[in-house]
């Protein structure tokens, strides 16, 4: 190491240990030199990876013989960036507890590379959080319903696979930005709908849906307004269904129905006219044998 690069550890190391700065950070923060030897670790970081000063990184915290590959304190040696890595670590009893390392390089005056900080964050909840929104999108994604999100003036910010294929688009540059009316029949309706849906937090009913290339079909809707946490609004989100197969065969069981309806009344009329003949003639018979 230069003589610039010892002054520059003794005077900074001296700053840092007087003002406890780093000892305040939540993140766990060491310090390395050039040959990847442990030169401070504040409090967070020997909490979570013991006390380790004057050491090797790789030996003290991954009992390794050489350094780590994708090191990022490595990487920020070599060409001068900040690198960022993640890192998984189980536990005896299988929890999984995620790490992201971020390492710096540190100048001296003349603006040599002599040493470089890595801080350490635990973002296991962030990570948790990330799975269960890409399990959300993944579900979004495949439903069969159509969904869809719009901003509070009702112009698209999001739309599944399953509306594309409803309205007939190829892809969702297509449609993002524009306004919800677009792809209705009944545009009076639709405004009637939002004033609603702003009124009351939901909505729901049928709509005549009109795709890309004119043709129409029924759709049923569910609405609701998305709001934070201190119910402020934030975007209005609704699942679609085309219910144009179930409408077209509701119509022909009504119309079957209708048709056994008047059979029947015709048929019913019928036994009853059958009855009044068969009765007729029998009184006609009596009046001739009376008359014999």
């Amino acid at each position: 190491m230069t003589e610039s690069g010892h002054t520059f550890h003794k005077d900074f190391f001296h700053n840092v240990l007087r003002h406890k700065i780093l000892d305040a950070i939540g993140d766990g923060i060491s310090i390395q030199d050039r040959s990847h030897r442990v030169l401070y670790q504040n409090r967070a970081h020997r909490k979570f990876a013991g006390d380790h000063l004057g050491k090797y990184c790789y030996q003290a915290y991954e009992k390794r013989d050489e350094i780590c590959e994708g090191c990022p304190v490595r990487m920020s040696f070599s060409d001068g960036d900040i690198h960022t890595r993640e890192r998984m670590v189980s536990s005896a009893e299988g929890a999984l507890t995620y790490y992201e390392i971020t390492a710096s390089p540190i100048r001296d005056s003349d603006g040599n590379i002599v040493a470089a900080v890595e801080t350490i964050r635990d973002i296991t909840r962030y990570k948790k959080i990330d799975e269960k929104l890409k399990v959300m999108d993944r579900a979004v994604k495949s439903s069969s319903n159509a969904i869809v999100l719009s901003d509070l003036n009702s112009n698209l910010t999001y739309v599944n696979p399953s509306f594309l294929r409803m309205w007939g688009y190829d892809d969702e540059s297509e449609v993002m930005g524009r306004p919800c009316i677009d792809f209705w029949l009944e545009k009076e309706m639709s405004e009637t709908s939002k004033s609603s849906l702003m009124e009351k937090g939901h909505w729901s009913g049928e709509r005549t849906a009109v795709r890309r290339d004119g043709s129409v079909f029924i759709a049923e809707l569910s609405a609701s307004l998305v709001t934070d946490d201190s119910g402020r609004p934030l975007c209005m989100m609704a699942s679609i269904t085309d219910i144009s197969h179930r409408r077209k065969m509701e119509d022909e069981i009504r119309e079957r129905v209708l048709e056994l309806e008047n059979f029947y009344k015709i048929a019913v009329n019928r036994e009853v006219r059958m009855k009044e003949l068969k009765e007729e003639i029998i009184m006609l018979k009596s009046e001739l044998e009376s008359i014999r």
